[in-house]
């Protein structure tokens, strides 16, 4: 669970562009079933036709020294091995929200 959200909200600064202006939010809702978490920032945004790629492991957008490409391989296989999902909506810089559920 630590490297989940370590890895959600180190993508999140590391890759916001916006130096000046950085957020990042961090909420969940909860019912019976299951949390449902979600963390935005405002950075560069993920196009569309990237949302199924980035989280096959060493996967990058961007030839980036700093990254691996493997932090959400390893988010998407926590949340699939507590019985999650895990989604994203972006928009083109603007923000980001990795949405995720996991159950109770």
């Amino acid at each position: 669970m630590k490297l989940l959200f370590y890895n959600l909200i180190d993508n999140a600064i590391k890759f916001n562009d916006k130096k000046s202006d950085g957020l990042v939010e961090i909420n969940f809702l909860s019912n019976d079933k299951y949390w449902q978490f979600f963390i935005t920032d405002i950075g560069k945004g993920i196009e569309k036709q990237y949302f199924d790629k980035i989280f096959i492991a060493f996967q990058k957008l961007d030839n980036d020294f700093n990254s691996t490409g493997i932090g959400l391989s390893i988010v998407k296989k926590t949340v699939e091995t507590h019985l999650g999902e895990i989604w994203l909506k972006s928009k083109q810089n603007e923000e980001t929200t990795f949405y995720f559920t996991l159950l109770k």
